[in-house]
């Protein structure tokens, strides 16, 4: 059964006046737990713009060609949140742990880290 994302909040570096898009996540880590194989390898990570400024997700890479990743191709407004929908290919058998570069103008982070994991066991 999967699990939900890892329960800590991204916290966005800011100061008492935003100025600029600011990006959060709910969180950072998605974790699939046991996964068959050839199962469903989506997940979804919010992302909002605390910032007061239009958030534009540039780009998202991942660390290997068996992850892709949809993102908002609109800039995401202040106070608003958009999501980015992550396909992992399950028809690998055994454990993994993968990256996603999301690329914004946020002020807080330039480049922020996301991560899946689990592990494709043989169908039943």
């Amino acid at each position: 059964m999967p699990r939900k994302g890892t329960n800590k909040k991204h916290n966005a570096k800011t100061k008492k006046k935003n100025k600029g898009a600011v990006i959060t996540v709910d969180y950072e880590e998605y974790d699939y737990g046991d996964i068959e194989e050839g199962g469903d390898g989506k997940t979804v990570f919010v992302v909002r713009n605390s910032g007061d400024s239009p958030l534009v997700i540039d780009h998202i890479s991942s660390s290997c060609g068996c992850t892709a990743a949809d993102y908002p191709q609109s800039p995401i407004a202040p106070g608003k949140a958009g999501k980015i929908i992550v396909r992992y290919n399950t028809h690998e058998l055994g454990s993994f742990r993968k990256t996603l570069l999301v690329v914004s103008n946020a002020e807080n982070e330039k480049k922020m880290i996301l991560r899946i994991k689990g592990r494709v066991v043989k169908k039943n």
